[in-house]
């Protein structure tokens, strides 16, 4: 999910949706004890390579979500539980690290919400400590990292603080408990939680993985793996957009493959369906980074060029026509194939989509009707 609207840490709607009732939706909750279900039901936030905890703490006037910590506009999120086993693991690699330094004592902080997730097997949190050295600590509603690039500051995590005056001895040896989870098995209630934890991952793990391919075949066309052309409105939709606010000129380059219905008639549809698939790759090896490549439908292709005026956009298409007019008779077995292109070019993006999508496609209309293979612009 993403966050669309939000302002000093309080989040107003998620993907365009109210972010209390998205909220309530999936996970229900009292409004009149709200912190308590939301502490056990956090989001996790993705930065770069890492995935923070982010616990909404109130509901404001008008409904929307307050954080503690730093939350905004299009941070990407996904829904959490408290999940015992990722507490047991990170409490195993702390013991580890903390081993090894040897410290005299250490210092516990811990989130409000771990407490209100273990209530009454809360000591389970400090237990690996204690086995190295006197600990001690306390709850929190917003722990400090640094996660190596800046401080931040995080919720649903615990972080430890080792103390030592003195050097590490060589000598001193600490016996240590290979699982914390050892200890659990007097405690039925956190047992049968761990367990409930890992079926609730495993599943969670298969719904991710149909997801991703549903987003996939939503996306992609089947035949050639470029997009299709939902995904091709989708993004013209943005483009046209972000030119328009950055005042950036926008082109669009309609490809159509000539002749394609007599390979269809002369060598088959299998023989078709291979002929689209070697243009794509054509095509694509002449795109820069930022353009984007769709399947049109049937032999036409489209494609999106940001920040690029028309004298650009020509180039590019007539490179591309140039790559399909000689990779095409190089390929064994393989008709020689031709394309035509139309052109057609915003100025600051001030035109809409379809206005745009009609001027490439009367350029590609009149590129066929100049007798095929060459690129017309419509500028």
């Amino acid at each position: 999910m993403t966050v669309t609207s939000a302002k000093n840490n309080e989040v107003r709607t998620i993907n365009h949706k109210s972010a209390a009732e998205l909220y309530n939706h999936f996970i229900g909750y009292d409004q009149h004890d709200f912190f308590a279900h939301a502490m056990e039901f956090p989001f996790i936030l993705k930065r770069g390579r890492h995935e923070i905890a982010r616990v909404p703490f109130l509901l404001s006037d008008d409904n929307n979500m307050q954080f503690v910590a730093d939350i905004g506009e299009g941070d990407q999120l996904q829904f959490a539980y408290g999940d015992i086993n990722t507490m047991l693991d990170s409490l195993g690699y702390c013991q580890r690290e903390l081993s090894a330094f040897q410290p005299q004592a250490v210092l516990v902080y811990s989130c409000i919400s771990r407490l209100n997730f273990l209530q009454e097997n809360v000591g389970l949190e400090i237990s690996p400590y204690s086995r190295i050295s006197p600990a001690a600590g306390f709850f929190t509603y917003g722990e400090v990292d640094t996660l190596n690039y800046g401080d931040n500051i995080l919720n649903a995590t615990i972080v430890s603080v080792a103390l030592s005056e003195d050097p590490p001895l060589a000598d001193k040896s600490v016996t240590l408990s290979d699982d914390c989870s050892a200890g659990l098995g007097n405690r039925s209630d956190l047992a049968r939680l761990k367990r409930l934890m890992h079926f609730i991952s495993k599943m969670t793990e298969k719904l991710q993985q149909a997801n991703e391919e549903l987003r996939i075949i939503s996306e992609k066309d089947a035949l050639t793996g470029i997009y299709n052309r939902r995904s091709f409105m989708l993004r013209l939709r943005q483009e046209t957009e972000t030119a328009r606010q950055n005042h950036s000129p926008l082109a669009l380059v309609m490809i159509d493959i000539d002749y394609f219905k007599s390979i269809n008639d002369k060598l088959g549809h299998q023989a078709g369906d291979q002929v689209l698939i070697e243009i794509t790759h054509m095509i694509a090896t002449e795109l820069r980074a930022t353009d984007f490549l769709a399947r049109y439908g049937g032999e036409e292709f489209v494609l999106i060029l940001p920040c690029t005026e028309i004298n650009g956009a020509r180039a590019i298409a007539e490179r591309i026509r140039q790559s399909v007019e000689l990779r095409s008779q190089e390929i064994q077995g393989m008709p020689a194939i031709t394309c035509s292109l139309g052109v057609a070019w915003s100025l600051q993006g001030g035109m809409p989509p379809e206005s745009l999508i009609s001027k490439a496609d009367k350029a590609l209309y009149e590129a066929k009707g100049q007798g095929r293979n060459r690129v017309v612009t419509d500028a």
